[in-house]
């Protein structure tokens, strides 16, 4: 028996429209920082991308979002007064919020001084800056295990975030300090920066939510993502530090492939 063309075409589109109609999303991978201390799928101040384990920033996990004052002396008998605003409280949206356990930044000094909230010290001018010549660093923290996306399509990773970045010295002003987000094909091995959306998360006063998807994620068995932020030379690093929080992976299943030449081969006999 042979099926004609049109009618052929016809079953296929029906067959694909009951497929997507089905909404088959599938939940890979979530993390909302809750149970970070029992459960991390995160490893913070890693040395990966040229980033440190032992600066004057780190990443940390808490629910604190008040901030405080404290005084550093920048390795000097003098003492300077440092002020850590309060974080936004998170909107609707953020599962637990919004006062919820978020990844961010912390400035050592803040950190002894029990200040926990996000902040972040900027690096430092060593012509203008207090602290004489502090370079600019970098801060990595990512992924410890790897989501398998073997049969799946439309991979999308979905995050919330925000940053302002402190200003750079006058005459321009400009907010500088800076998030990056990275994925690894290869269990964390090499890392390639997305740059979608944009490629430097900054001067975003309240929280905010990016999803993305690309296509080099989908049927992948080891699949990593990453954070690193990098404090810059600023005028001004009152306006607190990086936050990150609730990121998740969701795919949905490739089609039956098999099932469609199965059915081809039986309709054109």
């Amino acid at each position: 028996m042979r099926i004609n063309k049109e009618l052929k075409s016809l079953i296929g589109l029906l067959l694909i429209s009951n497929w997507a109609m089905a909404g088959n999303m599938t939940m890979l991978y979530m993390e909302d920082f809750e149970d970070f201390e029992k459960n991390p799928t995160f490893d913070l101040n890693v040395q990966t991308l040229g980033s440190t384990s032992t600066g004057y920033n780190r990443w940390v996990v808490n629910s604190d979002y008040v901030g405080g004052t404290g005084t550093f002396n920048c390795d000097s008998p003098f003492l300077f007064n440092y002020t850590v605003g309060n974080f936004p409280m998170q909107p609707q949206g953020i599962s637990n919020g919004p006062f919820s356990n978020y990844l961010h930044t912390v400035r050592l000094d803040a950190f002894n001084d029990d200040v926990l909230s996000a902040s972040y010290f900027a690096a430092s001018d060593p012509n203008n800056g207090i602290c004489g010549d502090r370079p600019s660093e970098r801060y990595f923290a990512a992924m410890n295990l790897d989501v398998s996306t073997m049969g799946q399509q439309n991979v999308t990773l979905s995050f919330w975030w925000r940053n302002i970045g402190g200003t750079t010295p006058p005459p321009l002003n400009l907010p500088n300090a800076f998030g990056e987000i990275y994925y690894s094909l290869d269990s964390g091995v090499r890392w390639t920066q997305i740059d979608m959306p944009v490629d430097e998360y900054l001067d975003q006063e309240d929280w905010r939510q990016e999803i993305i998807s690309l296509p080099e994620w989908d049927n992948k068995p080891r699949l990593r993502f990453g954070i690193r932020f990098t404090n810059a030379i600023a005028n001004n690093a009152s306006d607190t530090g990086f936050g990150f929080d609730e990121m998740s992976v969701t795919a949905e299943p490739q089609p039956d492939l098999i099932f469609a030449n199965g059915f081809e081969s039986i309709a054109t006999q």
